[in-house]
């Protein structure tokens, strides 16, 4: 078969085509913006934030309180005091972000492993739940009287309006199964199950 690709897209499939020419705008637009960057060349647009040693010392603490990237952003501004984009603080406070959180993950579990060594039973049960995959589990058995099986529901037929020819025959059926059902609710409750 001339001129047959596995990887060709079929006509009638415009999306991945679509997609393709997407991808390789994308790829050629990221080449000449590194090629203008690399050249010294004028892109226009704003600046690249750049960030102080203040501005990075309160990111790492926000991240060490686990606060939320949004609100972090309202606590850095430009110059101009606007808040940074929530992508300008990933971008340009990647590393105070990750060290922050963990700093304070690692001082946690120090501290629980000290309280669990000097004997503290909550922190070691803590540990072995969370660090070492230690799980609870709770066995419940559900039985009856005396350890007998549990007797389920009341025996018996439910007599429906209409099932029933006559009216004295029904509401006498009925008088009598909702006393054995009273009779029944109150040997439960009273636990003299038959």
């Amino acid at each position: 078969m001339a001129g047959h690709t596995k990887n060709k897209p079929r006509w009638g499939d415009s999306a991945a085509i679509e997609g393709l020419l997407e991808a390789q705008e994308d790829l050629e637009a990221e080449e000449a913006v590194r090629a203008a960057e690399e050249s010294g060349v004028d892109l226009g647009g704003r600046p690249a934030f750049e960030p102080t040693d203040k501005q990075r010392e309160l990111v790492k603490n926000m991240a060490r309180c686990n606060m939320p990237q949004e609100a972090m952003t309202l606590m850095v501004t430009w110059p101009n005091g606007r808040p940074i984009a929530v992508n300008t603080l990933r971008k340009v406070f990647r590393d105070e972000l990750i060290t922050g959180h963990h700093e304070v993950g690692m001082q946690l579990v120090g501290a629980a492993y000290k309280k669990a060594m000097a004997g503290d039973t909550g922190a070691i049960c803590f540990l072995l739940k969370t660090g070492y995959g230690f799980r609870e589990t709770v066995h419940q058995e559900i039985t009856g009287k005396d350890g007998a099986p549990l007797q389920a529901g009341v025996t018996g037929v439910i007599a429906v309006p209409g099932m029933i020819a006559d009216a004295e025959t029904w509401e006498k059926m009925a008088a009598d199964q909702q006393s054995q059902l009273v009779q029944r609710a109150a040997e439960i409750v009273s636990g003299s199950s038959s």
